[in-house]
């Protein structure tokens, strides 16, 4: 099955009764959809973290809004950048 995403739309998100298999899917599907929400509109990663997540439903939606997380964490996922093999921040500017 083959998934199209329009970079003008936001996406609900929903793992409820999915198997592993189908979540680690849907975990590529926002992933794809984050970088062309990127690619289109330039971004920044904790303005499309917080689109992806404003659109959780179900338990994913429980989970996030419920005390599985504390503020820190929550905080340290809108602050999490990428690195490369050698633990360096790989940054938009370089």
């Amino acid at each position: 099955m083959q998934e199209n995403y329009n970079v003008n739309n936001i996406y609900e998100w929903n793992t409820d009764d999915c198997s592993e298999y189908n979540i680690m899917s849907k975990l590529q599907q926002m992933k794809m959809v984050a970088i062309a929400y990127r690619t289109a509109h330039n971004c920044l990663d904790q303005l499309i973290t917080h689109v992806l997540i404003a659109r959780f439903t179900g338990q994913l939606k429980g989970w996030w809004d419920s005390h599985h997380l504390s503020e820190k964490d929550k905080k340290n996922i809108f602050q999490s950048v990428r690195v490369d093999s050698l633990g360096e921040s790989i940054l938009k500017d370089g």
